[in-house]
């Protein structure tokens, strides 16, 4: 009954506005005989401050300017103008320049952006802005962003995870081509397989996204868009290695098999092959690991209206983690603790789309995904097997009225998960079938409001029928301000050791739950987006506030006792309101800087108390800035992060010298990187860190890891001190493009 008067005010508020005219339309350039979208390009009506950018997709709003001539221009391409004497739908195709020089595009190409049109709150990073920072894997793609945090999970395995909304990664739907990525048994270490330089594109949704693409979208979605084979360099190589020795190495190969059939070939090698111990506690600060990616894409065009794509991809991983002197399991029989882990993963994908009307406005596709995921080995004495077997397959339509105020979206999904887990002598397994229906439809009632309201039934073979709305309503107020607003709910089903790999790296004993239920989510929000001129230059503000609350949860009780961890049903309240204000500035052509404050107050209800949820911090400061050279072959990158005081996990009824105090300091982590263009290659060299600051004492009872004591789960700060990297990128285009003097 809530959504429903939510849906119903929502609805109301959007036909009490009045539109205003607006041009729409997208930025493509040819490609063969194929047209691309040209996500990123500029646009803005010549001799005004009036401009936006296309969204991922290429396209674009923008108020009319009566009459006026519109201006588009992107880095590499050809600039265009259109005259336009009454608001209209356009079509633009760019062609590319034979010599970069040749374009002269005011200000500079945004590597991160927000996308205008969209009513769910996006935010895309390109691949310019992963190669500010060391993004050599997913995990370590949100460094010049505040809209998503990383950690480690514990001090010893170096699995980390991300956190929107001060919850917990696996409440974040993460897809790859918008299919369902990393879940289930992966959710410890998978957000460290995906090479930050195979990923063309990445987008970060807050709230409960689309019923298009699942139920499990809860505080937000993160979908990676992989390389295109038909759309990227011919040839590329990427070399990283730091001061620890750790080595990173890629491989991408594109070509074409005559006029209809494109593939690439992707290939990823690492290696962490030296113990250190920073902190002289025993245990190593890295673990040792070898890792192999392997990946091949297809893409196939059928006919003008009929196209596919198909994917396989191999990974394998050994790590070992421990006391530095850990080599082998029979070494735990002679009290030296470690950890040993071996993963393989398989991954198959098919998407098939077509075009039902000459113009392109109602198609079907059809697309699924299968994985099988393996997970063996030891954490100190106690061996853990873990196997996943899942499948995803969903079909969807859309059509939109003539006028183009009226878009939809219906379909149906399966969901099919077989996951066995197990730890020394605690087992958790289920079989899980959740086939599912949804409906989502897109209106303009006028020109300055867009609503996006989507329901789906789902019905699964252990909880029965469950049923998840979705609304986002957006709001195009004068001054090219953007407001939005966003309510449902999401639902998932847990994966007790899966979703806590910190607490296996201790003594804790494990209090597995009663049977199995769904965990539920409701999420609303409202955000604002503010473009501005300061001394002619282009700033943006943006305003972000939500609010989530759980009615059903499994909660991890670690404060009962440091030497249990109870999984219990909630029983009470659980929430997380969150604030996040960001200002974006481009000083001049060469210098962009971007300052964000983030409040997170999260509380979850434990043995009838509500406290504050452990680990996570109430304030967070983020300015970043970089530099670009006039001739584009100089890049300075730098971020500040200032994380401030996090409520530790209870430790009080432990012997003295074996707690940790009841809060964490404030603490600063400075990452910076010089980049320099030589043509096809580029160098660079940067640090993470720079500040030094990190947490000294990592573990619990380091001294005694056998021990009632022993906890490595307690990770607050950073682990390493400053760490320096280098490296080389080299890139054969597949058209010319690059500037090849030096």
């Amino acid at each position: 009954m809530r959504y429903i008067i939510s849906l119903v005010f929502l609805l109301g508020l959007q036909l009490s506005l009045l539109g205003q005219a607006r041009v729409e339309g997208k930025v493509v350039t040819r490609t063969g005989e194929d047209l691309t979208a040209i996500p990123g390009a500029n646009i803005y009506w010549l001799g005004s401050t009036s401009g936006t950018v296309t969204d991922s997709d290429g396209f674009f709003e923008i108020p009319f300017a009566s009459p006026g001539r519109l201006v588009i221009s992107y880095v590499g391409f050809e600039p265009d103008t259109v005259s336009l004497e009454k608001p209209a739908s356009i079509l633009v195709t760019l062609q590319q320049s034979r010599v970069l020089d040749a374009v002269d595009v005011e200000g500079r190409s945004l590597s991160a952006f927000t996308s205008v049109l969209d009513p769910i709150h996006t935010v895309t990073l390109t691949e310019a802005e992963f190669r500010r920072a060391a993004c050599c894997n997913l995990s370590e793609a949100f460094e010049t962003t505040n809209l998503v945090d990383v950690s480690y999970t514990d001090a010893v395995t170096g699995a980390k995870q991300v956190s929107m909304l001060g919850l917990d990664g696996v409440y974040t739907q993460i897809t790859a081509e918008n299919l369902p990525y990393i879940r289930g048994l992966s959710s410890g270490y998978g957000i460290m397989f995906l090479p930050g330089t195979w990923m063309e594109s990445l987008s970060i949704s807050k709230n409960t996204g689309s019923v298009v693409n699942g139920f499990e979208s809860m505080t937000g979605q993160i979908n990676v868009e992989l390389h295109e084979p038909d759309d990227t360099d011919k040839l590329f190589l990427n070399l990283f290695v730091n001061q620890m020795a750790r080595t990173e190495a890629n491989i991408h190969y594109a070509h074409t098999i005559g006029k209809h059939v494109n593939s690439i070939y992707m290939v990823h090698g690492s290696v962490d092959p030296i113990r250190f111990d920073m902190n002289g506690d025993g245990f190593m600060n890295r673990p040792l690991v070898n890792r192999f990616h392997g990946h091949n894409r297809w893409k196939f065009r059928f006919s003008d209206r009929w196209f596919g794509q198909a994917s396989w991809a191999v990974l394998r991983e050994d790590r070992l983690a421990g006391q530095m002197d850990f080599r082998e399991i029979s070494d735990l029989n002679q009290g030296i603790y470690g950890v040993k882990m071996d993963i393989e993963r398989v991954e198959l994908f098919a998407k098939t789309g077509v075009f039902i009307t000459k113009d392109q406005k109602h198609s079907a596709a059809i697309m699924a995904r299968g994985e099988a995921y393996d997970q063996y080995g030891w954490y100190g004495l106690r061996p853990y097997r873990g196997a996943q077997r899942s499948s995803y397959a969903s079909a969807i339509y859309q059509g939109e009225t003539i006028s183009g105020n009226i878009g939809w979206k219906a379909g149906g999904s399966l969901q099919y998960d077989d996951i066995r887990e197990s730890l020394d002598t605690l087992g958790y397994s289920r079989v899980e079938q959740v086939p599912g229906v949804f409906t989502e439809f897109t209106t303009k009632p006028s020109a300055r409001i867009t609503t996006v309201l989507g329901v789906r039934a789902d019905h699964s073979n252990l909880f029965g029928w469950f049923i998840t709305p979705k609304a986002h309503v957006k709001f195009d107020l004068p001054g090219e301000t953007i407001l939005r607003l966003t309510a449902g709910q999401g639902r998932r089903t847990p994966n007790p050791l899966a979703d806590n790999p910190a607490l296996m790296v201790s003594s804790r004993q494990i209090h597995l739950p009663e049977g199995l239920f769904q965990e539920s989510l409701w999420n609303t929000g409202i955000g604002v987006v503010v473009p501005f001129r300061v001394r002619q230059r282009s700033a943006t503000f943006h305003f972000d506030a939500n609010r989530a609350w759980f009615t059903d949860q499994l909660i991890a009780n670690v404060d009962r006792s440091p030497q249990h961890v109870y999984f219990e049903a909630l029983v009470g309240k659980s929430y997380s309101s969150t604030i996040q204000v960001e200002m974006e500035y481009d000083w001049s052509r060469q210098w962009f800087t971007r300052l964000s404050y983030k409040f997170e107050d999260v509380w979850m209800t434990i043995d009838d108390e509500l406290v504050m949820r452990p680990l996570t911090a109430r304030h967070r400061v983020m300015l970043n800035g970089g530099f670009n050279s006039v001739d584009k072959k100089w890049t300075v990158d730098a971020t500040l992060q200032i994380i401030g005081p996090k409520r530790l996990p209870v430790t009080s009824s432990n012997p003295e010298g074996l707690r940790f105090p009841e809060t964490s300091p404030t603490y600063a982590v400075l990452n910076a990187q010089v980049t320099r263009r030589c043509g096809r290659w580029e160098l660079y060299l940067g640090g993470e860190n720079l500040t030094g600051f990190h947490q000294h004492r990592l573990i619990m009872a380091a001294d005694d890891p056998f021990g009632p004591y022993f906890d490595a789960s307690l990770v607050w700060g950073p682990m390493m001190r400053q760490v320096i990297y280098t490296g080389f990128r080299y890139t054969i285009p597949g058209k010319p493009k690059m500037d090849p003097s030096c």
